[in-house]
């Protein structure tokens, strides 16, 4: 639950007040891998700017699918979908670029 109010605050702080809030949807996501922390189906990457959504930052995003898990390590870098859901974020559709 952490990770989702994180999020939600991130998103919060990204726009300003007189801004329209993040929409749900899919935004291309594109990054180097920091961490992965396959226990809690997450990875850790440093991102470039989400057009629509954010500024670049480094972030922790959930990741649900394994076998995709199981091949990240830090340093990877990756594209994927960043799918947003009634404030809450996850990642699909990740290719690893450089494996």
């Amino acid at each position: 639950m952490l990770l989702l109010a994180g999020f939600s605050t991130v998103l919060l702080a990204c726009h300003s007040q007189n801004a329209p809030a993040p929409r749900d949807g899919r935004y291309p996501l594109s990054g180097e891998v920091i961490s992965v922390d396959r226990s809690n189906q997450q990875v850790t990457m440093k991102h470039g700017d989400i057009p629509g959504l954010m500024k670049a930052m480094t972030m922790t995003y959930p990741l649900k699918d394994d076998s995709v898990l199981r091949r990240l390590a830090p340093g990877d870098h990756l594209q994927a979908d960043l799918v947003v859901q009634n404030g809450v974020a996850h990642l699909e559709s990740v290719v690893i670029q450089n494996k």
